[in-house]
């Protein structure tokens, strides 16, 4: 079976068609985003370093987080405090922090001697609850046209294959349209 780009570059498929495709592609993008978040969170709160578990196409590994570290938001700011808060070994003569100041150990450390409490010009980023690593294998897209993985990996997501049968209301409703 030839890829999408083969089929648009042959000519064996249309504009509507094509759009068909993008419409399904992006439903589909959008359940296995929000799908796989809550796979994600559910491994993540029930597994440990080093663990690992294999599934048809892959393999989920556990990744650990790491708290949120402290940078220089606002320079002046920063400066101002170190300076009215006994920090004057910290600041130039400009009222700009002295260049160890911008590294985020040294922002924790100050943090943590000034009892913890908010200090203006410093932020947080960077933190990440555990997580984990999916790694699926090189040759994914070979084995999903596998119809095997492939009807495996439907009934994982709660796709079902085939068309739904029509009520028998449906077809006697049909029935009086063609009359």
């Amino acid at each position: 079976m030839k890829d999408i780009a083969e089929q648009i570059a042959d000519g064996d498929i249309n504009s509507y068609e094509i759009a068909n495709r993008l419409t399904v592609a992006e439903a589909f993008i959008k359940f296995l985003k929000q799908d796989s978040q809550v796979c994600r969170s559910f491994l993540a709160s029930r597994m440990v370093s080093k663990d690992k578990l294999t599934g048809i196409i892959g393999e989920v590994s556990y990744r650990d987080g790491h708290e949120d570290k402290p940078y220089v938001k606002d320079e002046k700011e920063l400066a101002s405090w170190l300076y009215d808060n006994g920090e004057e070994d910290s600041v130039e003569q400009v009222l700009v922090p002295k260049e160890y100041m911008f590294k985020p150990d040294a922002l924790a450390a100050l943090i943590e001697s000034h009892g913890g409490e908010a200090i203006p010009g410093i932020d947080f980023k960077g933190g990440a609850k555990p997580s984990v690593a999916i790694k699926v294998t090189k040759d994914w897209q070979e084995t999903l046209k596998d119809e095997n993985v492939l009807g495996q990996a439907k009934e994982l997501l709660g796709i079902e294959s085939g068309e739904e049968k029509e009520s028998e209301e449906e077809v006697e409703e049909y029935s009086w349209d063609r009359i």
